[in-house]
């Protein structure tokens, strides 16, 4: 039978949260779990704004409110949308190399394999609970928390799931920077679990129950507790300042070194940007690809890097996101046609030639 690494953390501030689930990878990338999936479940105290990977926090939120009101902003390892954790939710990480997953899957399957995980899960604790696609978790169709992934160069997968228990981890809209989404979206919901968990009796502690049974039962393996040691946990530490978010810097050079940001481009799971600079008048440089999309960050990389020094031509630009993001390997999810990651670079490229030539 298979083992399943449990480590079970509470009164855990929100950035040592988010600064485990590197541990969780380096353990796994370094040998440490003898392949064995690990799974963190936390119980955080206190508050922060989490980004997903790929946000850009000078467009997804207003750092200046979130300054205001001293709430630490901190980005996770997977992508998708933004998220409060803290008081009165529950943070589930669970961590494996992709040729030794509990439900063997292809890199595109993962969400859709370890989402429902979570809803099981929440069947647990009496709650109608589903994976809706994209990153959503929900009961009865309110949207609950989110759940996303991340698959390294080292071929470790990273799920990881944020939910409401007795709180909302819906964000403020005073803090949200990006536009208001068309269609219904996870951020036009004001409530979470906590209506619902409050007619169930449910909270963290019959939560942490349920994602163990349910991870016992979906993967037919044996429970190992594993707690982290206080080397381990110093290493977490260290890892804190890797997760914190920077405030934003002025960008006061000329206008040939600068780099410019598309608009938004409305998609399924939220938005998607580009950043980019250009060179010659004719070639991209410098490329950043931002949004609310889920993707393995090779993948991402990758992409960044190919399109240096492309040319500022539609079918260049087109071809180079199809090799790319439609190779058997890579994947992104959350948006519905590549082509918005096409417009947000188009978009940026134009606006960096115009001012170039001003």
């Amino acid at each position: 039978m298979a083992r399943l690494l449990l480590t079970l953390e509470q009164n855990v501030s929100p950035e040592q949260t988010i600064a485990a689930t590197h541990y969780l990878m380096e353990a796994q990338a370094r040998g440490r779990t003898d392949d064995s999936a690990w799974m963190a479940v936390t119980v955080p105290k206190g508050q922060a704004l989490v980004l997903g990977r790929y946000q850009s926090p000078h467009s997804a939120i207003h750092l200046q409110a979130c300054a205001d009101r001293s709430l630490p902003v901190v980005r996770r390892l997977t992508g998708g949308t933004t998220a409060v954790l803290g008081n009165g939710s529950i943070h589930i990480a669970l961590s494996f190399p992709l040729d030794q997953a509990p439900l063997p899957c292809e890199p595109r399957q993962i969400l859709q394999k370890y989402g429902t995980l979570v809803a099981r899960a929440l069947a647990g604790i009496g709650l109608h609970g589903r994976y809706q696609g994209r990153d959503i978790v929900a009961v009865d169709d309110h949207p609950v928390g989110l759940v996303s992934f991340e698959l390294d160069t080292n071929g470790i997968v990273l799920i990881e799931a944020i939910l409401g228990v007795t709180q909302t981890i819906q964000p403020d809209k005073e803090v949200i920077g990006y536009p208001t989404p068309s269609g219904k979206k996870f951020q036009t919901n004001s409530q979470a679990m906590a209506i619902e968990a409050l007619k169930s009796g449910a909270n963290e502690e019959s939560l942490i129950a349920a994602v163990t049974k349910a991870a016992r039962d979906s993967f037919s393996a044996q429970i190992e507790d594993r707690p982290l040691t206080a080397l381990e946990k110093e290493r977490i530490k260290t890892l804190i300042p890797k997760v914190q978010v920077a405030t934003e810097t002025n960008d006061r050079g000329h206008a040939y070194m600068k780099r410019w940001t598309s608009r938004p481009i409305d998609e399924s799971i939220g938005f998607v940007e580009a950043t980019v600079g250009v060179t010659q008048k004719r070639f991209l440089k410098a490329i950043s690809v931002h949004g609310d999309f889920m993707a393995d960050s090779p993948g991402i990389e990758l992409l960044e890097e190919r399109l240096k020094m492309c040319p500022i031509e539609r079918r260049q630009i087109a071809l180079t996101i199809d090799e790319v993001l439609g190779a058997k390997n890579h994947v992104i999810l959350g948006i519905r046609r590549l082509g918005s990651l096409l417009d947000a670079l188009l978009d940026a490229a134009g606006k960096a030639v115009a001012k170039v030539k001003g």
